[in-house]
C-alpha cells in the first residue's frame, strides 16, 4: 500500500508496515510544514465547512471571517459577535491593536461617545437612527425648551421671544420687529419700559445720563439728572452741550435757559396762562403768543407842511397790544388846519378812532390830541404852529 496525504494540509501519511527507513524523513517534513503554517509564513486554505465552536456550527462567510485579518470591520463582520459579551482580547480582532475602554463601550451597552459612534458611521442601526434625529453641526432647526440651560450672556429660559436681534442688527425688547438700533416696547401701563439708575446720594458725580454723539465726533449732547448738595434742590434734569449747560429743570418745576432764547417755532403758539384764575368777562384766550420790539418810520399825510424832519420812532408789541411812539429830532412840522395825518404805524389798529394820545412839544406843552386809524395812521384834532420838537405815544389793539 502506497503512502497517502491528509485532506486539509497535504501532510504525508507513511504506508503502514513498509518503508520504515523513510518514515523519519517524512515525519520531519510534515513537522516543518506544520511549523510554517503556524508561524504565518505560508498561506493556508483550510476547509471550515464543518467547523464547530463549543458544539455550535459556525455559519460565518469568508467576508465575516475577514474580521481576523486586520481589515476594518463592516456591519456584516460585526454580526459575527452580535449579542456576545466581548472581552478586551476578543475586541482586538477588530483593529489589530489593544482595545481601549472606548472600543469596549461599543458592545457593553454603555452610552457611546463620538469615538465609539465612528465605528458604525454610515450604517443602518438603532444608534444611527438616533443620530439622524440630532441637530447637525451646521444649519438645522432646534425646537422646544432646553431644560437646565445656563449662559454667561443672554439667559431667559422663557417659552416666548424676549429679545430680538434681526439681520439689520436692530435690537427689539418687547417687539419682534424693531425699526431702530434699540427699540423698547411695553404695552403694560403699570411698568416703566426703560429705567436708568445709579447709586449714591446728593452730590454724587455718578448720575444717570443719556449721551448723544455724531459718529466720529467727541462733541455730544447729554441729558442727565442733577445731584447737588443743596438740600432744597437735590434733584432735577439738566441739558448740556459738551460741558456747557444749556437748560435746567429743577425739582420745583422751574425752567432755566442758561444760554440762548426760548423760541416759539409755530405762529399762534406761546406761553399758556390757563392755570391762572380768569376774570369776570368772557375769556377767549390765555396764550401769550407774541412779543416784538422795533422801529417805525413816520410819513407825511394831509394838511401839514414838513421841512426835512427827523424822527426817533419805536414800538413794542405784547400779544395784541401795540405801544407806538415817536419823537421829532430835527426839521419842522406845521399844520394849518385840523385833521392832518401822519402814516406809518407798525401795526394797523383793530378799531378806528378808539385809541388816542396827546401830542406835546419840547416844553411838554400839549399841542392837541391825536387818534389812530385803521389805515395805520393817526390824525391831529387841531392846528399846530411850526414845531422843531414834537412827541407822541399811543397804545392800541391790533387785529
Amino acid at each position: 500500500m502506497a503512502d497517502t496525504t491528509t485532506t486539509t494540509y497535504g501532510l504525508t501519511k507513511p504506508e503502514i508496515g513498509a518503508s520504515e527507513d523513510t518514515w523519519g524523513t517524512k515525519l520531519n517534513t510534515n513537522l516543518d510544514t506544520i511549523d510554517n503554517l503556524l508561524d504565518g509564513g505560508q498561506q493556508i486554505s483550510p476547509d471550515l465547512t464543518d467547523l464547530e465552536i463549543d458544539g455550535t456550527i459556525v455559519t460565518a462567510t469568508p467576508a465575516e471571517l475577514n474580521i481576523l485579518d486586520g481589515v476594518t470591520a463592516t456591519t456584516a463582520e460585526l454580526n459575527i459577535i452580535d449579542g456576545v459579551t466581548s472581552t478586551t482580547a476578543e475586541l482586538n480582532i477588530l483593529d489589530g491593536v489593544t482595545s481601549t475602554a472606548t472600543e469596549i463601550n461599543l458592545l457593553d451597552g454603555v452610552t457611546a461617545t463620538t469615538a465609539e459612534l465612528n465605528y458604525v458611521d454610515g450604517v443602518t442601526s438603532n444608534i444611527q437612527t438616533q443620530l439622524g434625529t440630532k441637530l447637525p453641526l451646521a444649519g438645522g432647526t432646534m425646537t422646544g425648551t432646553i431644560a437646565g440651560f445656563t449662559s454667561t450672556g443672554i439667559d431667559d429660559n422663557a417659552t416666548s421671544t424676549a429679545i430680538t436681534i434681526d439681520a439689520s442688527e436692530n435690537v427689539g425688547i418687547g417687539t419682534a420687529t424693531p425699526t431702530s438700533r434699540l427699540e423698547v416696547s411695553d404695552i403694560a401701563s403699570s411698568t416703566v419700559p426703560l429705567r436708568l439708575d445709579t447709586s449714591g446720594g446728593a452730590g454724587n458725580s455718578v448720575r444717570p445720563q443719556i449721551s448723544m454723539f455724531t459718529s466720529g465726533s467727541t462733541n455730544g449732547y447729554h441729558i442727565s439728572t442733577i445731584r447737588s448738595n443743596v438740600s432744597t434742590d437735590p434733584y432735577g434734569l439738566v441739558f448740556t452741550e459738551n460741558a456747557t449747560e444749556r437748560m435746567r429743570i429743577d425739582s420745583a418745576g422751574d425752567v432755566t435757559v442758561s444760554d440762548g432764547n426760548l423760541v416759539i417755532g409755530t405762529s399762534g403758539k406761546g406761553i399758556d396762562f390757563s392755570a391762572t384764575s380768569d376774570g369776570s368777562g368772557t375769556m377767549t384766550s390765555e396764550v401769550l403768543d407774541d412779543y416784538e420790539t422795533g422801529t417805525w418810520t413816520p410819513t407825511n399825510g394831509t394838511f401839514s407842511t414838513w421841512t426835512t424832519p427827523t424822527f426817533d420812532a419805536t414800538y413794542t408789541k405784547i400779544g395784541r397790544l401795540v405801544t407806538a411812539s415817536f419823537r421829532q429830532t430835527g426839521g419842522t412840522i406845521a399844520a394849518a388846519a385840523a385833521g392832518y395825518t401822519i402814516f406809518g404805524l407798525p401795526y394797523a389798529p383793530r378799531i378806528a378812532s378808539t385809541y388816542g394820545g396827546s401830542v406835546s412839544n419840547s416844553s411838554n406843552a400839549e399841542l392837541g390830541f391825536a387818534n389812530v386809524h385803521t389805515n395805520s395812521s393817526f390824525y391831529f384834532t387841531r392846528t399846530i404852529n411850526a414845531q422843531t420838537v414834537m412827541s407822541y405815544t399811543v397804545t392800541y389793539e391790533t387785529a
